[in-house]
């Protein structure tokens, strides 16, 4: 009669092979993490590039069905995107030029303003004073510029990384089909469940997410700019634009908008003018966190909230301003990494949204 397995006996399969897979991509994470933290300028273009590329492969893709070579395509998706980023820069270096000459000419208007509306409010203390409000603005543009500047590296620091982001892009959508021969060998050296479809649906994710939310991003900038210039406030297309930019980094981006476009509208000299637009902003944020979020990116992404917020806080933290940005197509990655990992279905169910999980 065989003897029954004792409990040292009744290991799982391909332990082993889990230990080893789990450690190296922790270590993996560590090393990068250190390098991301440190030097940011050499860690986010590749990864910006990876995620680019993911969301760009159909279009290079159906470019090359259409009879381009791999080649042609390649360098239309990164003329493309070089396009956009030099947009991009142009103008956030010129509203960033506006808001802060119009802050700095303003700065005693709106602290007049502010002061006042705390006075009619009740409050007696030194917050109701234009002299604190005036002192407290200053220091706060200030510390952010300073913060910003800092993190990229200043204006050389923000081409190199554009041109870096472009090289990196180019390179991995013209080869992406040897990219992806190796990532599977690799996979299976790090033990990983070599399970394509996983990594389609990893990358339709991607897609559909940065997809979606461009559509929702140009919207915003369409509705913007109509309502700033409607109400006769300055640069309606500038504003229209940050807003835009800032629907890429979810949650906080949009409650930076509301708030730099309200301030902003202070320098109008009118009280109508600023409620007008923080109530036009609570409105478009309130539909898009209680329906866009739930339906359509939760369907997308199919993360619990927490975990979304947890990951661009986290990578916010790692990789400085843009961190957030990349926040969530990472943290899609990485749970495309979790299914492939043997042994960590608890892992998978635990960072998966409540639909998917059931």
């Amino acid at each position: 009669m065989p003897t029954p397995p004792t409990a040292s006996t009744a290991v799982p399969p391909h332990w082993g092979t889990t230990v080893r897979t789990i450690s190296i991509q922790l270590a993996a994470a560590v090393v990068i993490g250190g390098a991301a933290h440190l030097a940011p300028g050499l860690v986010v273009p590749p990864l910006l590039a990876i995620v680019l590329a993911m969301a760009l492969s159909p279009v290079a893709r159906w470019l090359e069905g259409k009879g381009l070579p791999p080649l042609g395509s390649s360098l239309i998706c990164t003329a493309g995107i070089g396009a956009i980023l030099a947009l991009i820069i142009s103008l956030l270096a010129y509203e960033a030029g506006e808001l802060f000459r119009q802050l700095i000419g303003n700065l005693d208007r709106i602290s007049t303003l502010i002061a006042a509306a705390l006075r009619r409010a009740g409050v007696v203390t030194a917050a109701a004073t234009p002299e604190f409000w005036s002192v407290t603005l200053s220091e706060l543009i200030r510390t952010s510029l300073d913060w910003t500047v800092r993190r990229l590296g200043g204006l050389l620091g923000v081409v190199a990384g554009a041109i870096f982001l472009l090289l990196s892009l180019f390179f991995l959508l013209r080869r992406r089909d040897a990219w992806a021969g190796r990532a599977f060998r690799l996979a299976d050296w790090l033990g990983l469940r070599r399970d394509p479809e996983v990594v389609k649906a990893t990358r339709n994710r991607v897609a559909s997410y940065l997809g979606i939310l461009s559509v929702i991003a140009a919207s915003y900038t369409v509705l913007i700019s109509l309502v700033f210039w409607a109400i006769g406030l300055p640069n309606p297309i500038l504003w229209g634009a940050l807003t835009g930019l800032l629907e890429f980094i979810p949650i906080f981006g949009p409650l930076i908008s509301g708030s730099l476009a309200t301030l902003g509208s202070l320098a109008s000299g009118t009280l109508w003018k600023p409620a007008l637009v923080a109530t036009i902003f609570i409105i478009l944020h309130t539909i898009e966190g209680y329906i866009l979020w739930p339906i359509v990116f939760g369907k997308t992404i199919q993360s619990d909230q927490v975990t979304i917020l947890l990951g661009i806080l986290f990578f916010g933290w790692l990789l400085g301003p843009l961190g957030p940005v990349l926040g969530l197509p990472l943290v899609i990655i990485l749970r495309g990494l979790t299914a492939l990992t043997p042994g960590t279905p608890a892992l998978d169910a635990l960072v998966a949204a409540e639909d998917a999980a059931d």
